[in-house]
């Protein structure tokens, strides 16, 4: 039995939710509190607190699981304007 694990990562975006390009995935993150996690929720949570360190440009958060499927769980950072979705 496998169990599912998830992590988030943060790329670069558009208004259009268009991503350009990952610029922090949890993974291999400094700002991560660890690499994977047993919920989305959980992720989700933990990558909200790096996605406000991005705050220059607009950036995206996404949550994806262990089988490369991403989940509901979406932020955007617009400029420091953070919008859950």
């Amino acid at each position: 039995m496998s169990f599912v694990k998830y992590s988030w990562s943060i790329s670069l975006s558009n208004l259009e939710h268009e991503t350009f390009k990952t610029v922090e995935d949890s993974q291999d993150s400094d700002n991560s509190s660890k690499p994977t996690f047993q919920s989305p929720d959980e992720a989700y949570k933990d990558g909200l607190k790096a996605l406000k360190k991005y705050y220059d440009k607009i950036y995206m958060l996404e949550v994806y699981d262990n089988t490369g499927n991403y989940s509901n769980y979406m932020a955007v950072n617009n400029k420091g304007k953070i919008t859950e979705y």
